[in-house]
């Protein structure tokens, strides 16, 4: 029945028998209110006699996203509580994945785990801890808590697309992206210009010392349209006086006598945080750097000691030359 101009519905039933024994007796009884408000979500209440072992139970419903619902549930009897917080995601129109939790006070903490495609379910309740006094119990809930909220998150990725779409740039941006591009660009020429001498001398002296001297150094980008600028003069300007040079972790883009590569880039996808997590991770696992642009690299071929070495490093993968990593080219009176 509804209630209240249609924001409560009411639902009652009485279960009767009769016997030989006794004319006439109630088997069960059940009282069901639930709230119908758009904006909130779907509560219920139940009072039930001889249904279960809860008699008292209070459950909620919540639209997390489109195809994305959480259940929640406690109920109250003689035998303890039972908590329950499931998420359900639609597959496809006809299937269901549900996951989630439950404690109950007998059962201890069960993962549940469903899959139902029209009439037809799959229900695996896989018990995790039974012992509720444990001193470890609470850190196995909201460690059980924490897998299946991010299980749910890859779950629902790999069932959308692959890559969200970058959104494109209107023609003002576009505009404002190449005067930015544009101003970098002239920025880096006058400050190579003023590095100019200073790197000359830096050259000459390490020359005749047998230091560091920069032969070539490329800044590059690699793709479709590759571009590229002499970064040259700026890495001969930064050798410090005892024939070192020090390449910080950062994007080389960012240091005078650099500039940004390539054109007005599209506006970056939205990704989800449990991504960007993973892939960094994955990416200290292996040792590797997340570099700011994958595609842009440097390359720079030196003199040291009377041999030329070559390296190439990553965007913003730091460096000190001479480096045990370069490969060495040669004697100098053999390689320019």
């Amino acid at each position: 029945r509804a209630l209240w101009k249609n924001q409560l519905r009411g639902t009652w039933a009485l279960g009767l028998a009769m016997t030989r024994q006794r004319p006439l007796s109630m088997q069960y009884g059940l009282l069901s209110v639930t709230t119908l408000m758009d904006d909130y979500p779907t509560c219920t209440l139940k009072v039930n006699l001889g249904m279960n072992q809860y008699p008292v139970k209070v459950s909620a419903k919540k639209e997390l996203s489109e195809g994305r619902v959480l259940n929640t549930s406690l109920g109250w009897g003689p035998t303890g509580i039972e908590m329950k917080a499931i998420i359900e995601r639609s597959l496809t129109s006809y299937c269901t994945w549900s996951m989630g939790l439950q404690h109950a006070t007998l059962e201890g903490l069960t993962w549940l785990l469903q899959v139902k495609r029209g009439n037809v379910s799959l229900r695996v309740p896989i018990t995790i801890a039974s012992n509720v006094t444990s001193d470890s119990y609470g850190y196995t809930l909201i460690y059980w808590s924490l897998m299946s909220w991010l299980l749910d998150e890859v779950i629902g990725e790999t069932i959308a697309d692959d890559e969200i779409p970058r959104q494109p740039l209107d023609r003002k941006e576009e505009q404002a992206g190449l005067m930015e591009l544009e101003k970098s660009r002239r920025d880096a020429e006058q400050q190579v210009a003023m590095m100019t001498q200073a790197a000359a001398m830096k050259c000459q002296r390490e020359a005749i010392r047998g230091g560091l001297v920069i032969l070539s150094a490329t800044y590059f980008l690699e793709g479709p349209l590759p571009t590229a600028m002499d970064a040259t003069v700026p890495l001969q300007f930064w050798v410090s006086a005892d024939s070192k040079l020090t390449l910080p972790s950062t994007p080389k883009s960012q240091m005078l006598g650099f500039y940004r590569l390539g054109g007005v880039s599209k506006k970056e996808p939205l990704v989800p945080w449990w991504r960007r997590m993973l892939k960094r991770a994955t990416s200290t696992a292996s040792g590797k750097a997340l570099a700011a642009d994958d595609s842009a690299r440097l390359r720079i071929r030196y003199q040291y000691s009377g041999d030329t070495f070559e390296i190439t490093v990553r965007d913003d993968e730091g460096l000190q030359l001479p480096s045990p990593r370069a490969m060495l080219l040669g004697s100098n009176n053999r390689v320019r």
